[in-house]
């Protein structure tokens, strides 16, 4: 007999049930309520099974009318499955099992899951999985149960199913407790410290959906101000914003000022940029004591400009979800490089902030070839996706997965104008009324049509489009979006993928549907789930087998032709070579339409990895030379200025780049203002750790090798760090003085993004982060040559902290290799002189008695492509056994089970 704990948080019920049914010869589920956002996630395999005639049975109740009628309906389609429902009337109905019957055994899974998505993927849930031989007698226990159960229950009744059950919304966003959300205290706490450090602007970029307009009502409730003015450009997100601010904020009079309204004896006015921008002269610059700007990536047009030279707030936000522009302005800019909260996507799902996604990665049709074409040629590809058999393919699969909620609202994009007329004429003719919409039709006829999407008694069911509704259109009840055209771009399918994902009362989530043609880039699809972060092709390869764990709160299955088709791509892909970062960029440039900046890396979500331009050419300026991309001119010293600065790249300790920021308009800096810099980004910093930073700008621990090879940009005078003449001489040179603003702010919103704003003390280390051994060097406030530490072993100044890197890649020249069992422990051997009676030998076996801690690192490869690698962060751990000397082999077991995705990596050959 073997038993499992299956939990939803480094396993999941929904795993474990996808792979027994694939193995089973009969299976027999129940469950107290079916939700369709459980079941969609099993359609696939049940379709399979279908196939194969393996039979099952699923019995289910309407106690409490949690169980969805539409849910039931699908499982009727299926001819292999017998349903039938337990009458509970006032009876508690609570058993969740699941029987599986194979040649060899039974597997009986049996805890506290229902069929929902959260009962399968997200909730807290606790199941047991027994494997047992067929003559346990446990198995007719329980089999006899379901049986019983089985007998006292009834057929499936449509009309009554549909009479009692009823819609549980998992949503709360009409029913919002007027109380912060996680994203908004973190918010609100950094709005503090901003303020607290004589800061008068700050920006918010959040995901639609996660809260925004309710921040800042939290924040004016705090801030108190006499005068509000929230701006916007469009006149009915003043009434929402007006109703969000009137449950937050109950004693002041607001108004709307507006082409229709103006209600100017309010004390918060809420008004369109339009109006106000006509009618500036009518206000005092001191009339407002603290100004919103909604939407702010707007900020820097003409319009916006006049509104806000004129205005002197004691206080200004900016609120948005899309930071980037198309003319390359860097809005960072105009909030002081002050960003209260960056929320995108992934986090806002993790902290349900925002509608789960189901997506479905679904293998074309085999009459679209697309395998010999450029993805740039889009009326070419247009042409090959017109064909009526994929229409009918298309809606094949719009029924088989259907959506959630009353009403199917979609959003299909598509490759061209042409294509999108096409699909609205297939889709009406096969009778799903169906419309589409361009870049050419009026900003009103758009409203009309969405509108339309949306009223629940319309007969509209899809708005079939090619871009307009990448970003900034809001339409909250899309339940179902049609990806219609190959994905060539991260950022496009990112934006597209968010369409929609607005909680609201009529869905429970979004379903995906994308169709995949056996084009040359179907892995950018890994890349975009991963938000482009890694290169690492083993990472993105175990990432696809393990079925893309984007998030607990969505839901990804590719099926299995386009995953080995991803996988194949990955495997003869090079992504460091110099023909795919050309292209790579080339990509991301035509989408925005000019040279990418610095912070365009960070703006768009799936942007390339800037990180990698700079690992293989030392800055993004060589890089940019290299290929051809650049008309700055500079000369051999200011390049070396630049790659001086970028070495730094990407931070792991926000000290330096706060200084140097300082750096970029004052000639020097004390230790008292280093701090008070240091503190705009951290909650607290000791003058210790200030220093050793200006020591560390100054070259202090570099050896005389490294002193030679790089260009001194700072150095300590009379307890003051100046910047030296080279460094004074690039920043003369305004362009290049851009690049570098440019280049700092990019470091320091992706260290916010990062890590945040607490310092947790020295070190401050990040679980499963990456850092090369001099980040830790810095990180640890290391006094010694930053070169010399190295081999492995270097305890901290404090003498409690040691740093411990292991390397997994077998050393052909040793005999002695390191081995991770499992993913709490591992084999470690210690350096080749180590003594069991050396203080260091005993703080490492006896390191809870002496009050040490042990932090481990580790990688897998050296190096990859010539590329050194860092170590990942594993955290603390002890010895739990330790054998000879010289070296000494230890087993470590780690305080902290590592990340399966990352454990899985490690281990895969």
């Amino acid at each position: 007999m073997n038993i499992n704990l299956i939990g939803n948080t480094t396993t999941n019920l929904y795993t474990s049930l996808k792979s027994s049914l694939e193995g089973c010869e009969e299976f027999s589920f129940i469950v107290s309520f079916i939700r369709f956002s459980g079941l969609q996630l099993l359609l696939d395999t049940l379709k399979v099974l279908e196939k194969k005639g393996v039979k099952g049975r699923i019995l289910t109740t309407d106690y409490l009318g949690v169980t969805e009628a539409k849910a039931l309906e699908k499982i009727l389609e299926f001819k292999n499955i017998e349903l039938r429902f337990f009458n509970s009337e006032n009876r508690g109905f609570h058993p969740k099992t699941f029987i599986f019957r194979n040649k060899e055994n039974v597997k009986i899974i049996t805890g506290s899951s229902n069929i929902s998505f959260g009962g399968l993927k997200e909730n807290i849930e606790w199941n047991n999985e027994l494997v047992l031989e067929k003559s346990n007698p446990y198995i007719s226990t329980v089999l006899y149960e379901f049986d019983s159960l089985w007998n006292l229950s009834q057929e499936y009744d449509k009309n009554y199913f549909l009479k009692n059950s009823y819609f549980v919304s998992q949503n709360v966003a009409n029913k919002i407790a007027i109380t912060p959300n996680k994203m908004q205290q973190i918010a609100l706490k950094n709005l503090d410290r901003i303020r607290l450090n004589k800061e008068n602007k700050a920006l918010c970029i959040a995901a639609t959906g996660t809260g925004k307009t309710y921040l800042g009502a939290f924040d004016v409730k705090t801030f108190n101000p006499k005068r509000l003015l929230f701006i916007s450009h469009r006149e009915e997100l003043l009434n929402s914003a007006k109703s969000s601010f009137s449950k937050v904020i109950k004693n002041k009079k607001m108004g709307i000022y507006s082409g229709n309204k103006k209600e100017l004896d309010s004390e918060y006015i809420f008004s369109t940029i339009q109006t106000l921008h006509k009618n500036i002269a009518i206000f005092d610059i001191t009339e407002f004591d603290y100004i919103i700007v909604d939407e702010a990536h707007h900020i820097s047009s003409n319009s916006y400009k006049k509104v806000l030279e004129h205005f002197k707030p004691k206080f200004l936000l900016g609120l948005t979800a899309t930071p980037e522009r198309s003319d390359g302005i860097n809005i960072y800019e105009y909030f002081n490089d002050n960003i209260a909260i960056e929320i995108r996507i992934k986090e806002a799902l993790e902290e349900q902030l925002i509608a789960p996604f189901h997506y479905f990665g679904i293998s074309d049709i085999k009459e679209v070839d697309l395998s010999d074409i450029d993805l740039n040629k889009i009326d070419e590809i247009a042409k090959r996706l017109m064909i009526h058999k994929r229409t009918e393919f298309i809606i094949e699969k719009l029924n088989f997965y259907g959506y959630s909620g009353k009403k199917l609202t979609g959003l299909g994009f598509c490759a061209n104008i042409s294509h999108a007329e096409y699909m609205a004429n297939e889709f009406n003719n096969l009778g799903i009324k169906s419309i589409f919409l361009t870049g050419k039709d009026s900003i009103e006829h758009r409203k009309k049509m969405i509108k339309e999407l949306e009223d629940p008694f319309s007969d509209l069911k899809i708005i079939f489009t090619v871009d307009i509704f990448n970003e900034g259109v809001d339409i909250p009840n899309v339940n179902t979006i049609l990806m219609l055209r190959p994905t060539n771009s991260p950022i496009v399918f990112i934006q597209q993928l968010g369409r929609g994902l607005r909680k609201t009362d009529d869905k429970e989530f979004v379903t995906i549907l994308d169709f995949i043609g056996n084009h040359n880039k179907v892995f950018l699809l890994a890349q975009a789930f991963t938000n482009n972060s890694s290169y690492d092709k083993d990472y993105l390869k175990n990432f696809v087998k393990q079925d893309f764990q984007f998030s607990n709160s969505a839901h990804i299955s590719m099926d299995e032709i386009v995953k080995e088709r991803i996988l194949s791509q990955i495997a003869n892909e090079n992504f460091n070579t110099l023909k795919y970062l050309k292209e790579e960029y080339f990509d991301f440039k035509n989408l925005i339409k000019r040279v990418p900046t610095y912070v365009d890396y960070i703006n768009y979500e799936g942007a390339p990895n800037i990180h990698k331009y700079i690992l293989k050419f030392k800055s993004y300026y060589n890089f940019l030379n290299t290929i051809k991309e650049i008309e700055l001119n500079l000369t051999v010293e200011e390049i070396k200025v630049l790659e001086e600065l970028e070495s730094y790249l990407p931070i792991k300790r926000v000290h330096e780049f706060a200084i140097i920021n300082y750096l970029l308009e004052h000639e020097n800096i004390s230790l008292e203002q280093g701090k008070e810099e240091i503190l705009k980004y951290l909650d607290r910093v000791n003058k210790a750790t200030v220093l050793h930073t200006l020591k560390n700008l100054d070259g202090e621990y570099l050896d005389s090798n490294e002193k030679k090879r790089r260009v001194k940009l700072f150095e300590i005078k009379d307890n003051f760090l100046e910047i030296t003449r080279v460094f004074k001489d690039s920043l003369a040179k305004p362009e290049l003085k851009l690049y570098i603003k440019e280049m700092i702010t990019y470091a320091l919103l992706e260290y916010n993004k990062k890590f945040g704003s607490t310092d947790y003390g020295i070190p401050f280390l990040k679980l499963y982060e990456s850092y090369s051994m001099r980040d830790v060097a810095i990180l640890s406030n290391y006094e010694k040559l930053h070169s010399s530490y190295r081999n492995g072993i270097n305890p901290s100044t404090d003498k409690k902290n040691y740093y411990l890197f292991i390397n997994l890649e077998k050393d052909i020249n040793s005999t002695f290799d390191n081995i991770l069992y499992d993913r709490w422990s591992f084999k470690w051997f210690s350096k080749r002189t180590t003594k069991l009676d050396s203080e260091m030998a005993k703080d490492f076996i006896y390191s809870k008695e002496r009050g040490v801690k042990l932090h481990f690192f580790m990688r897998k490869f050296n190096k990859i492509d010539g590329i050194t690698q860092p170590f990942v962060y594993l955290g603390t751990g002890v010895s739990i056994e330790h054998r000879n000397e010289k070296p000494i082999e230890f087993k470590i077991k780690l305080d902290t089970k590592i990340d399966n995705s990352i454990y899985l990596d490690f281990i895969t050959k």
